[in-house]
């Protein structure tokens, strides 16, 4: 369901993490954690259930991709299989994933915090987040602060942050967290902290923002039979 966000009553209170800074050791936990997944990153993302996904978020983003593009926790660098901007920067936190993408992609890359983004401001005509990478911040707030700062004015920004359906897998057994992630995920270690995200959330997080689309998927007892 893709929706725009009207003016909403939502609580604030307890939708995001007490924490107020994030801390060098959740960073080097994300980061290690990736780089130990680079031998099968891109062979777990290329199973047809997760190109039928790809085919989803294509959809929804197709109209909103400017010539200048920031992707950020870009991975090795999928979302330039399907879009060629002009201009691109791709960051992410793991030194062996940026090592992938350059070797795949051959355009720029780069190992940065993305709390800190090395860009002048209104830089950008679109920046996207795919696949989960704003789940990982402990700061929420001010991330999307500093998304939003380097897009231009009327620009896109696009993210895609693991859900509380995604949470509820950590705790299911396995044929019940694929049925509730589908086939590869890199969301599934409990041990590193995450956001799991509502709709409400995201509603609240975003109020300030014009024109804002969120794109639903129904829970699995919600859907008819």
């Amino acid at each position: 369901m893709l929706e725009t966000i009207h003016d909403l009553p939502i609580t604030a209170n307890n939708l995001f993490p007490k924490k107020t800074t994030p801390s060098s050791e959740d960073f080097s936990r994300v980061a290690q954690f990736y780089d130990s997944e680079i031998d099968k990153y891109d062979i777990g993302y290329s199973t047809p259930l997760c190109q039928a996904e790809d085919l989803v978020w294509l959809y929804l983003i197709q109209d909103m991709i400017g010539s200048k593009v920031v992707d950020i926790g870009c991975g090795t660098g999928d979302f330039l299989k399907y879009f060629q901007p002009i201009e691109y920067a791709g960051l992410d936190i793991s030194h062996q994933m940026v090592r992938a993408a350059r070797g795949k992609h051959g355009r720029e890359f780069m190992v940065a915090d993305m709390h800190t983004l090395p860009f002048a401001d209104g830089y950008f005509d679109t920046l996207v987040s795919i696949y989960g990478p704003m789940s990982y911040s402990l700061t929420p707030k001010a991330l999307i602060q500093e998304f939003a700062r380097v897009v231009k004015p009327g620009g896109s920004l696009i993210v895609m942050p693991y859900t509380q359906r995604v949470g509820e897998s950590q705790k299911s057994p396995e044929l019940e967290r694929r049925l509730l992630i589908g086939d590869y995920s890199t969301a599934t270690n409990s041990e590193i902290k995450k956001v799991f995200y509502s709709t409400e959330m995201l509603r609240e997080l975003f109020k300030d923002f014009d024109d804002v689309r969120i794109a639903d998927r129904p829970r699995i007892q919600d859907r008819p039979r």
